[in-house]
């Protein structure tokens, strides 16, 4: 293994911890904010709901990229504005 390869692999691994060790997005988020999002997602992009189910049939989904930048645009509007999505 060259240097460079294994700077490759600790950085993985520094990034596999580091993903761990620090609360995502939506955690972050207060239970209203995650509902609205919630609410988002179900009307705009035809999501059941946000949460992991731990099954591919059911975490995965297609939908087309205007969409989501609907959804996306609303979403940082009403963060901005504080406008109902």
């Amino acid at each position: 293994m060259n240097a460079e390869e294994e700077i490759s692999e600790f950085d993985a691994v520094d990034y596999w911890l580091f993903e761990r060790m620090v609360p995502g997005p939506w955690l972050l988020l207060t239970d209203a904010e995650r509902k609205l999002l919630s609410d988002l997602a179900r009307q705009r992009l035809s999501f059941e709901t946000l949460e992991e189910r731990g099954r591919d049939r059911l975490d995965f989904q297609e939908v087309a990229v205007w969409t989501v930048r609907e959804a996306l645009a609303r979403a940082f509007l009403a963060g901005a504005q504080r406008m109902p999505l």
